[in-house]
């Protein structure tokens, strides 16, 4: 995910304006949109140039990023490694039987 931070208030066609909570990759604005999708936020996501971007009403793009935040320090977070099992002596006799 890039720049979950980054808030730019531009108008659409329509002349409304809203507010950009999340520009990067289509995958990674889908996966942003995974999160505001739970939380019941809406959104739009569209094309920007060669990136995409995930669109808020103001009203809801300080929630926004703030979900955005929280998901991006959850990824961060290091997780443990399941334990390697060790097969003991004649255990491939056991599986091939």
């Amino acid at each position: 995910m890039t720049n979950p931070d980054r808030a730019l208030t531009n108008p659409d066609e329509q002349g409304s304006a809203f507010d950009i909570v999340f520009e990067g990759s289509h995958s990674a604005c889908a996966e942003a949109a995974l999160v505001l999708e739970a939380k019941s936020i809406p959104y739009e996501l569209e094309p920007s140039g060669a990136s995409w971007v995930l669109k808020t009403a103001p009203p809801c793009s300080r929630c926004a990023r703030d979900e955005l935040a929280r998901y991006a320090v959850e990824r961060r977070s290091p997780r443990p490694q399941a334990p390697t099992v060790v097969a003991f002596p004649g255990a491939g006799l056991g599986t091939a039987a």
